[in-house]
């Protein structure tokens, strides 16, 4: 079973509450994330506590380990067997406006992948804003968090043995627009981003840098970032269309549909594939129809997303 190293994040104040748009994405979706995905993982998260438990015990005569983040601890999420002198798989999963990194775990379910599929998983939160709402900084004002998830994964390198080669950033909705910034402003520091209900806010041109791989994950129903976009940020299509091309992709390939959402039953979810791309950074769009802002994925639906990601390795 997965060692949970818990910490108690941090946070400050200061910055502005998100636009309209952004501001209203948690206020009805990630808060219902806390009743229907997330209650149902209640057990999966008490044996995440047991765990924590085991993982914070050390010998009396120990020295206590410093929090992993220092002045904003993030949880730490270990495969059974870690050896820190062996590489692995990074995966930084990243929260909404108003949410947590609890609620985004339990949304997705990203920490029941970490023994079978063999990563580190690094669960952070947001800074609050001035209205004591959990954010990332993804566009406008606010705390440098491309500066502090840089550090995180510096940490994690140095701490846990961390592949820098195989960094992957999965974010909902503001975490979403937040793993695109990473993405296009330090494209060296991630290999794969699985944006899940977010858009690129980015007014200008992303930076040079090697190729990043893109699964975007997107309801054509969400009306909270909207799928065909507004004149704050671009379409899913045209913004998986622009970074395939910006990754020397081919022609797109259509398939599916399979069942990603517990929310609609049957095969909601229609996939857009370019393939042949540079350095093997292959683009997706999964276009859940039907589907709205909150997109809690199937145990196949996480299991295809993280196969999408370690698939991806930078030499």
């Amino acid at each position: 079973m997965a060692a949970l190293l818990a910490c108690e994040g941090g946070a400050g104040d200061g910055g502005r509450t998100p636009d309209a748009a952004v501001a209203a994405d948690a206020a009805s979706a990630d808060a219902a994330s806390a009743d229907a995905a997330v209650a149902a993982d209640a057990a999966s998260a008490d044996a995440a506590s047991a765990d924590a438990a085991v993982a914070d015990a050390a010998p009396p005569d120990a020295a206590p380990e410093a929090p992993f983040g220092g002045a904003r601890p993030a949880r730490v999420f270990l495969p059974a067997g870690h050896d820190p002198s062996r590489s692995w798989p990074l995966v930084v999963v990243l929260h909404g406006f108003r949410a947590s990194g609890t609620l985004i775990d339990r949304q997705l379910g990203l920490s029941r992948r970490v023994d079978d599929d063999g990563f580190l998983l690094v669960v952070p939160e947001g800074e609050k804003n001035a209205d004591g709402f959990q954010r990332w900084n993804a566009h406008g004002d606010g705390p440098d968090d491309v500066a502090y998830l840089t550090a995180l994964v510096d940490e994690a390198v140095a701490r846990y043995g961390a592949d820098r080669g195989r960094v992957y950033v999965v974010g909902h909705s503001n975490g979403g627009h937040m793993a695109y910034k990473l993405a296009c402003l330090v494209p060296g520091l991630v290999t794969a981003i699985a944006p899940v209900a977010g858009a690129l806010y980015e007014d200008g041109p992303c930076d040079d840098g090697p190729p990043v791989a893109v699964l975007h994950i997107h309801g054509d129903a969400d009306t909270q970032v909207i799928y065909a976009g507004t004149d704050r940020y671009p379409p899913a299509e045209e913004v998986t269309a622009d970074w395939a091309a910006r990754n020397a992709c081919g022609e797109p390939v259509e398939s599916g549909p399979f069942d990603l959402d517990v929310g609609r039953p049957g095969a909601e979810t229609r996939v857009r594939t370019w393939s042949g791309c540079a350095a093997g950074a292959d683009v997706e769009l999964w276009r859940g129809q039907g589907v709205g802002h909150l997109n809690t994925p199937t145990a196949e639906g996480t299991r295809r997303m993280v196969e999408f990601l370690l698939r991806h390795r930078r030499e």
